[in-house]
């Protein structure tokens, strides 16, 4: 597809060539037009077949096609990298529709919405099963997250933090800083990596659990604590009443709710993550 884009552009350049080939093989005689114009038809087709040969080497696009450029920057991404190693199979599937994408000349920042947004679906599907440390880093990652959505688009908070909220999906990116978005990018993938029911199955050593009293008692805790600034609506935080609730001030008590877990013993604070976050 790229190669035809091009075409405008290229068919000039390859014409005035094969004009010159062609009178370079029929100087010195005097070739009946329709020889002529064979030469230069026959000429012009070598020109245009090099051309799109040339155009499509990984050097060529490497430095002039935004599409490859976009795809391969797209491969490296930390979420796609571990899904690579860690899921393959689910992969395969998300690879192809963009790598699609990309040579139809979908402009790369659309396929890259159309991913991302999928990113929070993918880190609640997995918290269930994912290491405690995964977790942790998740959740650590988030706060920031809700911060900088609750200026902008606190409506866009809520429904990153709690998966009860009935939505399409989005993409925050556009309106976190760099660091932030990668941040959590990168927990995402951690997500994906140190999780139980990935490809790499058994290489995870069992990890000592809260008890189902501690993570009620956690969770009272952090709750009852939040509570103390934002009162009553703590307790709609991980029900489906947080859609009826103003948007940036359920953002500011999910931030604060999970802020005040993450400094719970680890153990005890990865159970009450999960239990909050996961979908």
């Amino acid at each position: 597809m790229w190669w035809f884009t091009l075409f405008p552009f290229l068919v000039g350049p390859c014409a005035a060539l094969a004009g010159v080939f062609t009178w370079m093989l029929t100087s010195g005689r005097k070739p009946e037009d329709g020889e002529l114009v064979k030469d230069f038809l026959v000429a012009l087709t070598m020109l245009l077949m090099a051309s799109f040969a040339i155009t499509r080497t990984d050097w060529v696009r490497s430095r002039f096609d935004e599409g490859y450029q976009a795809r391969a920057a797209y491969l490296q991404m930390p979420v796609h990298v571990a899904l690579k190693e860690h899921r393959p199979d689910e992969w395969k599937q998300m690879e192809l529709v963009a790598v699609q994408a990309f040579d139809e000349m979908v402009p790369p920042k659309v396929v890259l919405a159309q991913t991302r947004m999928h990113y929070p679906g993918l880190a609640r599907r997995l918290l269930g099963t994912a290491q405690g440390g995964a977790v942790l880093a998740y959740a650590e990652a988030l706060v920031p997250v809700l911060d900088q959505l609750r200026t902008s688009a606190p409506a866009q908070c809520v429904r990153m933090a709690w998966p009860q909220i009935a939505a399409d999906p989005f993409d925050p990116s556009p309106r976190l800083s760099a660091a932030v978005n990668l941040a959590y990018e990168q927990a995402v993938a951690r997500v994906v990596a140190e999780n139980t029911a990935s490809a790499v199955k058994g290489a995870w050593k069992a990890e000592a659990s809260a008890s189902l009293q501690e993570l009620q008692a956690g969770l009272e805790q952090v709750r009852a604590e939040t509570a103390e600034k934002h009162g009553d609506a703590v307790a709609q935080l991980h029900t489906l009443a947080v859609a009826e609730m103003e948007p940036a001030a359920a953002c500011a008590a999910t931030s604060e709710l999970i802020a005040r877990t993450l400094k719970l013993e680890p153990r005890v604070a990865g159970a009450v993550l999960k239990q909050l976050l996961k979908g």
